[in-house]
């Protein structure tokens, strides 16, 4: 690993900070989390590209919630593209987990579907020539339109 690629994670920044994460001119990869109401929301600078992803878990009905997803993540090209930042991509992804009991109190075996799913969504936006906390911000009303 040369002297100009290196890894930092989760570390505080202030002024007496000389990590060098704004200083854009060589690659590295310092990530910067955090966790506001149940979204986690990260960001790093690679090769002058803003990476940012967010992920979030919740119960519902994915029915519900899918149509939803391909609006956000156009609304999230949208509003970068109107702050003047480049596009490189934006993409989600959905896991969804349901529960199915299975009983017996006789001898015939009956199975019920649980009224909810635990759904996973990760949203990755890879971006240039925008502030990382202004995609940030765009991730996070995503992900808060697609579950709210």
């Amino acid at each position: 690993m040369s002297e100009h690629e290196h890894t930092h994670h989760h570390h505080a920044h202030d002024e007496h900070c000389d990590c060098g994460c704004h200083d854009h001119a060589h690659d590295h990869d310092h990530v910067h989390g955090r966790d506001v109401d149940g979204i986690h929301i990260e960001h790093h600078i690679q090769d002058e590209a803003c990476v940012v992803s967010g992920l979030m878990r919740l119960e519902g009905d994915y029915a519900a919630l899918r149509p939803r997803m391909g609006a956000r993540l156009e609304a999230v090209a949208a509003a970068i593209t109107a702050q003047g930042g480049i596009v490189g991509h934006v993409k989600a992804a959905a896991e969804v987990t349901s529960t199915e009991m299975f009983s017996v109190t006789d001898v015939k075996a009956m199975a019920k579907t649980a009224p909810t799913q635990t759904i996973t969504v990760k949203m990755a936006a890879i971006v240039f020539a925008i502030e990382p906390e202004a995609v940030e911000a765009l991730v996070e009303q995503a992900l808060r339109a697609i579950r709210d």
